[in-house]
C-alpha cells in the first residue's frame, strides 16, 4: 500500500483516477454512467520471510446498467454485477516480464520496477484500453459476448440495428444447438437473456 501511494497514486491522479485504499481501487468516472477501475488483488503472508504479492485487473463498472437490468428484466440474473464485457486486445501486448504469474512479486524484484512497470503499462495500454470501451457505441462493436452487444445497441438508441442483431444471434444458436429445449448451461443463459432483449425492443422502439 505504502508503494502504490508513493510511487504510483499521484501519476494516476492526474490521470483523473481517485485511489481507493480499502478497496485497492483506482477509479475515474466518465460520460456514461461508466467507472473506468484499475484493481490491484493482493495476497499476503506473514511468515519467517514476508511475501506480499500483488496484481492489477482493468475494468469497466456500470451502476446504470447494473439498474437497467435488473428493472427491465427480473426474471433474468444480472451478469457480471455491473462489470461490461470488454474488448481486451489492448491488455494482452501488455509488458509481463516482471510478473509471477497473475501477480508481482515484491521480493523478488524492486517495488520501484514493479510500480514503474505498472505505469508504463497504463500509458502504453491502459489507455488504450480505456478509451476502446468508453462508450455505448463501442460496446455494441466490441463487446465480447453476443448480448452485451445487443445491449450497447440499446442502450445507444440503435433499436432497429438491436432487433436484427438479436434475430441474427437467435437464429444462429438454434441452427448450431438445435431446439430450445435442446439447449443447456451457458448456451441456454446466452438464449434467455437474447429472447429478452428481443421482447424489451418490439415492445419500446418507436
Amino acid at each position: 500500500l505504502q508503494t502504490i501511494n508513493t510511487s504510483l497514486k499521484h501519476k494516476l491522479a492526474s490521470e483523473g483516477f481517485q485511489f481507493s485504499e480499502s478497496q485497492l481501487t483506482f477509479n475515474r468516472k466518465i460520460a456514461g454512467g461508466f467507472v473506468e477501475q484499475i484493481k490491484f488483488h493482493g495476497n499476503l503472508r506473514n511468515t519467517e520471510n514476508e511475501i506480499v504479492r500483488f496484481g492489477e485487473q482493468y475494468l469497466i463498472h456500470s451502476s446504470f446498467y447494473k439498474k437497467w437490468w435488473t428493472s427491465n428484466f427480473p426474471e433474468i440474473n444480472l451478469v457480471g454485477a455491473g462489470y461490461l464485457f470488454t474488448n481486451n486486445d489492448a491488455l494482452a501486448k501488455m509488458d509481463f516480464s516482471i510478473r509471477e504469474g497473475s501477480e508481482y512479486d515484491f521480493l523478488k524484484h524492486n517495488p520501484t520496477n514493479i510500480m514503474d512497470n505498472v505505469w508504463n503499462n497504463y500509458i502504453r495500454y491502459g489507455r488504450e484500453f480505456f478509451e476502446q470501451n468508453n462508450s455505448w457505441e463501442k460496446q455494441a462493436q466490441i463487446a465480447s459476448r453476443p448480448y452485451a452487444r445487443i445491449d450497447g445497441l440499446i442502450l445507444s438508441n440503435q433499436m432497429d440495428v438491436a432487433l436484427e442483431y438479436a434475430f441474427q444471434v437467435r437464429d444462429l444458436y438454434f441452427e448450431k444447438y438445435g431446439d430450445y429445449n435442446s439447449l443447456k448451461g451457458g448456451v441456454k443463459q446466452t438464449m434467455d437473456i437474447v429472447q429478452s432483449r428481443i421482447k424489451f425492443i418490439e415492445l419500446n422502439r418507436l
